[in-house]
């Protein structure tokens, strides 16, 4: 299936095996004839996972104490209660800012409104930032192949992305390097069909990588 002349990864040797997967990495195979490979989050990987912790404790620092000031300046807006736990984690300031931005254009419901869809784009960044801590602390790759079918699911849990295949349309398996406009060089196990689509694979060290591509030649056939 791959020709080795052509990509950047290394022949298979006798250290390669099946049944002798990388740590961290698992294979099994099901009644129906399916094989399982299931690889978890690398330990280098918790570097990143941390980063993007600490990075979205700051956002959402900076971004939920405006926004508690706006939806407390429209709770006030409509003469209802303001509830005790919103009061206290909301300062005085952020309140004041919104609804003064109100009263300048007329104290109507517009502004606010405006504000609140204003912060919206940032609202979803930081869920996408929470998003890839717990993918890169908590997240893994499970790859099944069988019966001329293949799926490559990456996620966390029950949550994720899943992407299919037919095994007959495979073209290619293996290591593609892109540059990244910096002058260095990306590495990436691709699945390359007949029709141009390409399925990837990102993994950090070279030994999941060669296991992987071994693997995955040996099972899509």
């Amino acid at each position: 299936m791959i020709d080795y002349k052509k990509s950047n990864t290394p022949p298979p040797n006798d250290e390669l095996s099946l049944d002798n997967p990388p740590r961290g990495v698992s294979i099994e195979r099901t009644y129906d004839g399916t094989t399982v490979i299931t690889a978890k989050r690398e330990l280098i990987s918790l570097v990143p996972g941390v980063f993007c912790i600490i990075f979205a404790i700051i956002w959402s620092n900076g971004l939920l104490k405006p926004i508690f000031g706006i939806i407390q300046a429209i709770i006030k807006k409509s003469r209802c209660h303001v509830p005790d736990w919103l009061s206290k984690i909301t300062t005085e300031g952020y309140f004041e800012f919104a609804d003064s931005i109100s009263d300048a254009f007329g104290g109507g419901w517009l502004p606010l409104l405006g504000m609140a869809l204003f912060f919206l784009p940032f609202v979803f960044a930081g869920f996408t930032i929470i998003g890839a801590a717990l993918f890169f602390l908590f997240g893994k790759c499970v790859i099944r192949i069988g019966n001329g079918e293949g799926s490559i699911f990456k996620g966390v849990g029950v949550f994720g992305r899943t992407r299919r295949f037919a095994t007959h349309s495979v073209k290619f398996i293996g290591v593609r390097e892109e540059s990244d406009g910096e002058g260095g060089k990306s590495r990436y196990l691709c699945i390359e069909m007949i029709n141009g689509r390409k399925l990837t694979i990102v993994f950090i060290t070279e030994k999941r990588t060669a296991w992987l591509t071994f693997a995955l030649n040996k099972l899509v056939k």
